[in-house]
């Protein structure tokens, strides 16, 4: 189920947003750019990537501690973070790698 108008079988969807109502997975897979250091990011409680939206480790093992908000993951905007990867929202696994 899609929160808005799009094609009956898209390929992909890429959004800031939660597209898919049905998508549970994360938004982006995010690292920082000072130690390298990668976490995927998770949609907040109104469907949109904000700076308090929810940052997952994912290099430790993963349980309720390990999960932050953006902001404190990169230490209060003294850090700059890349995208690493968007998640496609279809289920279908079309993720969007970076090539650098």
């Amino acid at each position: 189920m899609f929160s808005y108008p799009l094609p009956p079988q898209p390929e992909a969807v890429y959004s800031l947003r939660l597209i898919n109502l049905s998508y549970a997975g994360p938004q982006m897979q995010i690292r920082r750019k000072f130690d390298n250091q990668s976490a995927e990011l998770y949609f907040n409680e109104k469907a949109a990537i904000r700076y308090l939206s929810v940052v997952d480790q994912f290099n430790v093992s993963v349980n309720l501690t390990d999960k932050n908000d953006i902001r404190l993951w990169l230490n209060d905007s003294q850090d700059e973070a890349l995208a690493e990867m968007w998640f496609d929202q279809t289920g279908k696994q079309n993720h969007l790698r970076s090539i650098n």
